[in-house]
């Protein structure tokens, strides 16, 4: 068997089916454990912010106005999940940046290292035909729905942190806008923090509550 022969098996017998059991698998977690990982990220988010804080007032550093998240593909191949995110001034990208922290997704990580380790035991009956460098750019390709799933999650966590007294702490321009995608590739705005979100916020979880009650 040649390899090319072998490669168009492995995806079509064994990648296509795994791959949409973990996506199926991972989706039905999220919709389970939804309050829990939100809050989770939304404590990162709090600690992001405190450090902005903590940063302007030791180096006066000035007001933010840009966050730009990033997801780093380069961690995949150790299989780990990171974000970077970069609080930035007026002059986005001609001024330092003010801030910046590693964020983390434990539950997302596992979950991906295990669909590699399957990926890579699965590719052995293939007799090196298949390697591990081809084990990671299917990774790759599949990352770009795992990043939507994050991209999903900061939204609400950005939202649920609205309330956060250390927001009122922070130096910032009336509109702080939040950028997301990949690191050095392309960005798209996801988020916009102003008076307007945290009013919106407001009568959103009143409607809700008062639904609740």
């Amino acid at each position: 068997m040649t390899r090319v022969k072998a490669i168009e098996i492995y995806l079509k017998n064994d990648v296509k089916e795994t791959c949409m059991k973990y996506q199926e698998s991972i989706l039905q977690k999220i919709d389970e454990h939804f309050v829990t990982m939100i809050e989770q990220l939304s404590t990162q988010i709090v600690l992001f912010y405190q450090g902005i804080v903590k940063e302007q007032i030791q180096q006066k550093k000035t007001a933010v106005q840009y966050i730009q998240i990033s997801f780093l593909l380069s961690g995949i191949k150790r299989g780990n999940v990171q974000i970077l995110a970069e609080a930035f001034p007026k002059q986005w990208y001609f001024g330092d940046c003010i801030y910046k922290m590693y964020f983390s997704m434990e539950w997302l990580e596992k979950e991906l290292i295990e669909l590699q380790e399957l990926l890579c035991k699965k590719s052995k009956r293939f007799f090196g035909k298949v390697t591990e460098a081809d084990v990671e750019r299917i990774l790759l390709s599949e990352w770009r729905l795992y990043q939507k799933i994050e991209e999903g999650l900061f939204k609400y966590a950005l939202e649920l942190s609205l309330g956060e007294s250390v927001l009122e702490e922070m130096k910032k321009e009336e509109d702080v806008h939040i950028f997301a995608g990949e690191y050095r590739g392309e960005f798209h705005q996801i988020y916009t923090i102003n008076e307007g979100s945290k009013r919106l916020r407001e009568v959103f979880y009143g409607l809700l509550f008062n639904q609740t009650r």
